[in-house]
């Protein structure tokens, strides 16, 4: 029975007016109500991510790498610092953060068989070649959270040393026994490594 026909049943009661009215509210919220649950089926439900926290922090690192036994380093040239396979793993306290430290050096180095030679024999030198290495170093550091947890995800925003923090020293000393000259069989390294981690979690929303 449709609601005009159901309505008219009642005109002759006292409260007509009021019960009519009454009626069309009624039926307007339900219209309302099913738009509702209409427009939200009809809207798709994705999960995103929102940010908890975030947090940077540096850590410092000291190494050394071998040259060679063929080409002990008369000079640096060049020394490229980058950051490889990061990955970072979610405990209750804080992120772990590993990956590499891969490093490009280019080097001089003396080839014995020629020689520089000069009036003043005292300037006599070894003729030098450009060789170049390239390493990895695994590294770890730990950045502290407040709380986390176990649902909590993380992703590194920011890795990257810093290149004014970056110190190369030559070490282990020895002489060329052809020019006399200085030569190094290995590269000290000291860098800083800043990093920036953000806390985040899942949340549900319409679109």
């Amino acid at each position: 029975m449709c609601q005009e026909n159901m309505i008219s049943r009642y005109k002759n009661y006292p409260n007509y007016d009021f019960f009519k009215e009454k009626m069309k509210d009624e039926e307007i919220k339900k219209m309302c109500s099913e738009n509702m649950c209409n427009k939200k089926a009809s809207k798709k439900v994705k999960e995103l991510n929102e940010i908890v926290e975030k947090k940077s922090f540096t850590k410092f690192f000291e190494y050394e790498i071998p040259f060679p036994l063929k080409y002990p380093a008369l000079k640096i040239n060049e020394s490229i610092t980058k950051l490889d396979n990061l990955k970072c793993t979610v405990f209750k306290s804080g992120i772990l953060v590993e990956g590499d430290i891969q490093k490009e050096i280019i080097f001089f180095t003396p080839e014995n068989k020629y020689m520089v030679r000069y009036k003043n024999r005292q300037l006599d030198t070894c003729f030098c070649s450009i060789k170049s290495i390239t390493t990895k170093i695994p590294f770890q550091c730990f950045g502290e959270f407040n709380k986390i947890d176990k649902e909590y995800t993380a992703e590194i925003e920011i890795a990257d040393v810093d290149r004014e923090d970056v110190v190369n020293i030559l070490s282990q000393p020895f002489t060329c026994s052809v020019c006399g000259e200085n030569l190094y069989r290995t590269l000290k390294e000291k860098i800083i490594i800043k990093i920036s981690i953000i806390l985040l979690k899942k949340i549900s929303a319409y679109l």
